[in-house]
């Protein structure tokens, strides 16, 4: 599952994974001045579950942002990646 982000026109990035197992990409309204967009996503690698965070980035109320489906594999390494590990025990 992979998606394109424009803004304003422009090719902003590509965020997404081979074995995404739940992927957020959206643009989150803070407050007047502005709003935030996210690019994240859960994805199974070797069989462990890891959490890729690849961007937030600030938007001003006149950005016009375009998130679509893509063919596109060029995916930026995430900012941040964390494994995840379950609290019932049964990891």
């Amino acid at each position: 599952m992979y998606y394109k982000v424009r803004i304003n026109g422009l090719d902003f990035g590509t965020f997404g994974h081979p074995n995404v197992l739940n992927m957020n990409v959206s643009v989150l309204w803070a407050n007047p001045d502005g709003a935030d967009l996210f690019a994240n996503a859960v994805c199974m690698e070797d069989g462990k579950k890891y959490l890729y965070d690849w961007v937030q980035h600030r938007l001003v109320p006149t950005d016009v942002v375009e998130i679509r489906p893509t063919d596109d594999r060029n995916v930026p390494e995430p900012r941040k990646k964390y494994e995840m590990k379950g609290t019932s025990g049964d990891d």
